[in-house]
């Protein structure tokens, strides 16, 4: 089993993925973290990748299908996980049966308004310290999700996935429990640990 979390940068994608793996007892993965741990390893995808993401630019497909390849041959007798940033373009979509263990069972795309995610974004900086995320930066990844990933969602749409839309600005538990709701109500596979 497998859900897709989907978003715009900021808009708590990472935290409402985490929330559901320890809720239904699914293993959480964050292409974006393997990408800074291996960066901090001194890894050499990891050094080429940062190049990108500190610009606002999406890493190139062929970096991360490589990553996900990787991660899912190291674990392949698991086969229930919560997916973060993966895929994020038709390019990573064509590969993304492959690459994949099991069947994925929905995707879940929280909203946000892009004034929101620029407050949000340049809050975190400070308190984080994160490099990557420079006002031009912000701009750069919010129009590339306009032009990307947004075509992306709706072509999970058009090929039959089930797919719950979520506004992001509310408080993450009332995210969380609107998402939950969802996922158990349309997917009797979908029960709380």
């Amino acid at each position: 089993m497998i859900i897709i979390v989907m978003g715009p940068q900021g808009s708590g994608k990472s935290t409402q993925a985490r929330l559901l793996a320890e809720k239904y007892g699914m293993q959480f993965v964050s292409v974006g973290e393997i990408l800074r741990e291996l960066f901090e390893d001194q890894n050499q995808v990891g050094i080429e990748a940062r190049q990108y993401w500190i610009k606002g630019e999406l890493v190139p497909d062929d970096l991360i299908v490589k990553i996900v390849k990787e991660f899912f041959n190291k674990h392949a007798q698991e086969k229930d996980y919560v997916i973060d940033g993966f895929p994020r373009d038709p390019g990573e979509y064509v590969v993304m049966k492959e690459v994949f263990p099991s069947e994925i069972d929905a995707i879940v795309y929280i909203n946000l308004a892009h004034d929101l995610i620029i407050k949000r974004l340049k809050k975190r900086a400070q308190i984080e310290k994160r490099e990557d995320e420079t006002e031009e930066a912000i701009r750069r990844r919010l129009e590339i999700a306009q032009n990307v990933t947004f075509p992306l969602l709706q072509k999970f749409k058009d090929d039959g996935y089930r797919v719950i839309e979520v506004d992001g600005s509310p408080a993450p538990e009332i995210i969380f429990n609107e998402i939950c709701f969802h996922l158990e109500e349309t997917h009797t596979l979908i029960k709380p640990q």
